[in-house]
C-alpha cells in the first residue's frame, strides 16, 4: 500500500526520487506483522511507497519453504513492484526491511533482484538505487548456540528436521553437502553475488534485542562477535516501570571493531507526550498485569505448541531410512545420493572453522563473520523490561500487537518511532 498518496509534481519536488520500501515478514508471520511501521512510516515519510510483501506467508510457516525458496518468491514479487514504478518514467530508491527470518530472505533475493532491475534498465530505460537495508531482530550469524548457553541448546535440534524442511537447518547452519557450503556461508561470501548486491546499499543496519529474544542470539543479530556495541551502555535506570532503551554502535568500512556509541530512550508523560529520558511509563499509564487465569491460558498454549512440534519431529525421526530420499525429493530437498556423500557432506561443514560468541549464545563458522565484516553497518540493540514478563520479545522491533500485552505495545510504538527517526530520517546518512 501507499504511505500517503500524493500527485507526482509534489513528490518530484521534494524528492528526485520515487522511494520504494519492501518489508519482509519473518517465519509464522503475514503481512499485518508490519502493521505498526506501516502506520509509523505513513505519518513520518508520506511520500515513500511501502510494499509489505503478500506472497511468503504460506511458505514461511513453520518448517515452510526452504530460504533460498523464500528467496525466489520474494525476488518475483519485489520485481514486479520497481518494474511498475520503472514503467511510469520513475527513478526508483528501493529500501528494505527485514524481520528475523525475513531479513536473510531478503539478502538472499537481492541478485536476482539486481539481475532483473538491470535487464528492464538495459531494455527499457529508468534508473535504480539502492537506499536503505535494515534487519529487525535477524539471524545473520545463524541460531546455533554454544554449550556455554545450555538454556539455548535446543536451537541446535533443527538438524533433526531435515527430513521435513531444509528452513530451520540453514538458520541453524546445519544443512551443505559435498559441493556446497551451508546457505548462510554462501550468502556471506565477500566475493559472490549476495555480499555484492548488499554492497550496493548506500546504508545498512541491523538492530535486535538485547535481552529476552529466546531466537535470535545477540551477536548473530548485530553481526558482532563481541557484543561491543552493549559494552559501557546502560540500560534502564527506572526498573520499577516497564521501559526500554535503544544503544548504537558504529564500525568502520575496513571491519574494525565496534564502538559503543549514543544511546537514546524515551518514555510516556502523562499526556503521552515522548520525552527524552529513561524508557518508562509512567505509574499513571501503566496497564495492569493480566490476571493469573490469563498467563497460565499462555504458558498451556505454548506448552500445547512445544509439545505438537515435539511430536511432528519424533514422528519424521522414524521414517525408515529407505524411504528418506523420497520424503526429501518430494519437499523439494536435494537427497544423498549414497552414504559417502552423507558422510563427505558432514566433512565439509567439520572442515569449518567455527567461533562462538563472547556471551556464548552464539556458535558460528567465522566465514561468515569476516565476509559481513568487508561491510560497513550500523549496530543497535534494544533492551526491553516489562514486570513481570513480557508477551514475545522477538516481535518488540515489529510492534506484532497480536503477541503483545497493551504496555508492551506502546513501547514497540515509541522504540520504531525513534528507528525510523535515527534511521530512515537521518539527514547525515542521507
Amino acid at each position: 500500500m501507499t504511505a500517503n498518496e500524493c500527485s507526482s509534481e509534489v513528490c518530484s519536488i521534494a524528492s528526485p526520487y520515487s522511494d520504494l520500501c519492501i518489508l519482509v515478514h519473518g517465519i509464522c508471520g503475514t503481512a499485518q506483522d508490519w502493521d505498526a511501521w506501516l502506520e509509523v512510516l505513513s505519518s513520518t515519510l508520506p511520500t515513500w511507497t511501502v510494499k509489505p510483501l503478500q506472497s511468503l506467508a504460506k511458505g514461511s510457516r513453520f518448517m515452510g519453504e526452504s530460504l533460498d525458496q523464500l528467496a525466489k518468491l520474494a525476488a518475483v514479487e519485489v520485481l514486479g513492484e520497481i518494474t511498475a514504478k520503472l514503467s511510469s518514467g520513475h527513478v526508483v530508491r528501493l529500501h528494505g526491511i527485514g524481520h528475523s527470518m525475513g531479513g536473510v530472505v531478503l539478502r538472499a533475493a537481492l541478485p536476482t533482484i539486481r539481475k532483473g532491475v538491470a535487464e528492464f534498465v538495459t531494455s527499457g530505460g529508468g534508473h535504480v538505487e539502492f537506499g536503505h537495508y535494515v534487519s529487525l531482530s535477524t539471524p545473520h550469524l545463524g541460531i546455533q548456540c554454544s554449550w556455554r548457553a545450555p538454556l539455548q541448546m535446543w536451537r541446535n535440534l533443527c538438524g533433526c528436521s531435515a527430513y521435513i524442511t531444509q528452513q530451520l537447518v540453514q538458520l541453524a547452519v546445519q544443512d551443505g553437502g559435498s559441493d556446497t557450503p551451508p546457505f548462510l556461508v554462501a550468502l556471506s561470501d565477500p566475493e559472490g553475488p549476495y555480499v555484492e548486491a548488499l554492497r550496493m546499499f548506500q546504508h545498512r543496519t541491523c538492530v535486535t534485542m538485547a535481552n529476552g529474544d529466546l531466537l535470535i542470539p545477540v551477536a548473530s543479530g548485530v553481526v558482532d562477535k563481541e557484543l561491543m556495541v552493549m559494552k559501557n551502555c546502560n540500560p534502564c535506570c527506572d526498573r520499577s516501570a516497564p521501559s526500554w532503551h535503544l544503544a548504537e554502535g558504529h564500525d568502520s568500512a575496513d571491519g574494525d571493531d565496534v564502538a559503543c556509541g549514543k544511546s537514546k530512550t524515551s518514555k510516556f508523560g502523562r499526556h503521552g507526550v515522548v520525552a527524552r529520558s529513561c524508557a518508562s511509563i509512567t505509574s499513571t499509564e501503566e496497564e495492569k498485569v493480566p490476571c493469573r487465569r490469563g498467563r497460565n491460558k499462555t504458558y498451556m498454549i505454548s506448552l500445547l505448541d512445544f509439545l505438537i512440534a515435539g511430536i511432528r519431529t519424533l514422528m519424521r525421526l522414524c521414517v525408515p531410512k529407505h524411504s528418506s530420499k523420497a520424503w526429501r525429493k518430494w519437499q523439494g530437498s536435494p537427497a544423498m545420493a549414497s552414504e559417502a556423500e552423507a558422510h563427505a557432506s558432514s566433512a565439509r561443514v567439520r572442515c569449518l572453522t567455527w567461533e562462538t560468541s563472547s556471551d556464548g549464545a552464539c556458535r558460528f563458522p567465522l566465514a561468515i563473520l569476516h565476509g559481513l565484516e568487508t561491510l560497513p553497518w550500523r549496530r543497535k540493540v534494544a533492551w526491553l523490561h516489562h514486570p513481570p514478563f513480557a508477551m514475545n520479545p522477538h516481535v518488540f522491533l515489529i510492534g506484532k500487537s497480536s503477541e503483545q500485552w497493551s504496555s508492551e505495545h506502546k513501547l514497540s510504538m515509541q522504540c520504531i518511532n525513534q528507528l525510523v527517526e535515527e534511521v530512515l530520517l537521518d539527514r547525515s546518512a542521507q
